[in-house]
């Protein structure tokens, strides 16, 4: 995290992304980081969860959820 500059995203060899923080009120920061990591991590979780049903599905044609 950036702090209030927002936040820097890099994945493998692309090119890393500034993805810009919206201008808050904030009343307790502590924590605000690790807030913002974990609820990153579960995003980008439930993707790769969709990516894997879309891939069972659509493309093995599959019935059930893997």
């Amino acid at each position: 995290t950036l702090g209030e500059r927002g936040a820097l995203l890099t994945y493998g060899e692309n090119a890393p992304i500034v993805v810009p923080a919206p201008a808050v009120t904030a009343l307790d920061t502590c924590g605000a980081g690790d807030r913002f990591g974990h609820q990153i991590g579960q995003s980008l979780q439930c993707l790769r969860r969709r990516s894997c049903f879309l891939n069972h599905h659509v493309i093995h044609g599959k019935t059930q959820p893997p």
